[in-house]
């Protein structure tokens, strides 16, 4: 996603790949957007949230262990 300078963006926001998000366009929190321009598509429900968060910790988990083994790729 492109997100140009001026844009609001809400507290746990989301954005498809490729989204451009343009000067002045406000994301509200938890929201999700996609397209050219970025418009918001609609509210993320309880379950796709607790998807995305758990997608969120496997991700970070998985990038701490390959910090830590010395493998430079």
């Amino acid at each position: 996603a492109v997100v140009q300078t001026g844009a609001v963006i809400g507290r746990g926001a989301l954005f498809a790949a490729g989204a451009l998000v343009r000067e002045g366009f406000c994301v509200p929190d938890g929201m999700p957007a996609a397209g050219v321009p970025a418009r918001v598509i609609g509210p993320v429900g309880p379950t796709l949230r607790a998807r995305i968060d758990d997608g969120v910790a496997t991700y970070v988990a998985c990038a701490r262990a390959h910090r830590g083994s010395g493998d430079p790729a």
